[in-house]
């Protein structure tokens, strides 16, 4: 149905993006588990499905990870320590070796045209011989739930989801919905790096100021159609901007997509000071209200 409506590309160029929810799932997606399958996130479908309609885009929100918003298990994975499922290591096509991050790899590998069946022992995916150019990881509740709480296995997925999907295929996502603002995340992106004793014994690439940029907006604004405003890169070089003051170097827009602060020193808060949430909150400071911490909504409770 969506093939058929191909005219709809002409007013909105993102309706071949499928966007599908892959991680963070139920119980039982462990290896062997009744849920380890497709439909609770488990990449076994990726390769047919990217192979037989080759002119949609598959986004993998949450990047196929499995673990279920604690990542405790995925570390344990990482460092084979007490608890780790087996393999806690997975071997691409090329001979190369990872630490098997249990979904995420193999997705990781799957759209590099380097997975090869059987990789993974409780898998049903076929060989993956060819890139899947149609295929991006989205990060969301992924990088929240790790890239401070859980640094080390932050480290090695992004790395991965570099060394096989590029910077070009990674986009950001906060599900700032769960997290409150997503400014944090950013602050967090921009300032995070892969340790040199992890990139150097698994040849992971650089989380480059370049990389950080395409994942944070340009890979999104290419796939949504979206003005770039008139940005380029060359050879890895940071961009040259358009006439407009607020998006040239220090410019209002970039300096709210650099984070706060960023590089340093790290300086206080004062991005769009017009906006209604700046004034919002200055409203606030003149009554002298504070904050309440007061959480609105619904909570899960036990009885």
């Amino acid at each position: 149905m969506i093939a058929r409506n191909k005219q709809m590309l002409r007013h909105h160029p993102g309706f071949f993006n499928i966007c599908i929810h892959k991680g963070l799932s139920a119980n039982g997606t462990q290896p062997g588990g009744a849920n380890n399958i497709p439909q609770f996130g488990n990449p076994d479908d990726l390769v047919n499905a990217c192979s037989d309609w080759p002119q949609f885009n598959f986004i993998m929100y949450h990047a196929c990870i499995r673990p279920s918003f604690w990542m405790l298990q995925a570390l344990q994975d990482i460092n084979n320590l007490p608890g780790s499922m087996a393999p806690t290591l997975i071997t691409d096509s090329d001979g190369h070796t990872f630490p098997n991050i249990r979904w995420t790899t193999q997705f990781a590998q799957i759209a590099a045209g380097k997975y090869f069946r059987g990789a993974e022992p409780t898998s049903q995916s076929p060989s993956s011989l060819r890139r899947l150019r149609n295929l991006y990881a989205e990060l969301g509740t992924t990088m929240a739930s790790m890239i401070v709480t859980f640094p080390t296995v932050w480290a090695h997925m992004i790395g991965q989801l570099l060394y096989y999907m590029g910077p070009e295929h990674i986009v950001y996502g906060s599900d700032s919905l769960w997290y409150g603002g997503p400014q944090w995340q950013i602050e967090a992106l921009w300032r995070s790096q892969i340790p040199e004793e992890i990139a150097d014994r698994w040849n992971y690439p650089s989380l480059t100021p370049r990389a950080k940029r395409l994942i944070l907006g340009l890979n999104s604004a290419r796939l949504y159609g979206l003005p770039r405003a008139a940005i380029r890169y060359r050879d890895g070089a940071l961009p040259t901007y358009p006439a407009d003051p607020a998006l040239q170097l220090g410019g209002q827009m970039d300096t709210i997509l650099r984070g706060v602060g960023y590089p340093e020193p790290v300086v206080s808060a004062s991005l769009m000071p017009q906006d209604r949430f700046a004034k919002a909150k200055q409203w606030l400071d003149d009554i002298g209200a504070g904050r309440s911490n007061t959480r609105f909504g619904w909570m899960r409770t036990r009885v």
